[in-house]
């Protein structure tokens, strides 16, 4: 059996329509919650892979474990914050 032509889409005026306003939607909300990094700084930052994923879930459990060993150069308030925030867009 081949695999030619796998993808095969068209779309209407109205359905570009409707996805031309879910973008702007998007664009209002995201407005000033997001950042563009410079390619310098995406390799800086890095991003979380999954593994890295499974530790950040881990170090977040022992960090509501045992908070007398949260180190003090680390503002608890904000990990949390930005925890929540890639829960919720993933």
């Amino acid at each position: 059996m081949a695999l030619d032509n796998l993808i095969s889409i068209s779309f209407t005026a109205e359905e570009l329509n409707k996805l031309d306003q879910a973008l702007q939607t998007l664009e209002t909300v995201l407005s000033g919650k997001t950042i563009n990094l410079t390619p310098e700084e995406r390799q800086q930052y890095g991003s979380i892979a999954e593994q890295n994923k499974l530790f950040v879930n881990k170090v977040k459990t022992y960090m509501e474990q045992y908070p007398q060993y949260v180190p003090n150069f680390l503002d608890k308030a904000e990990f949390d914050k930005d925890y929540l925030g890639r829960e919720q867009v993933e």
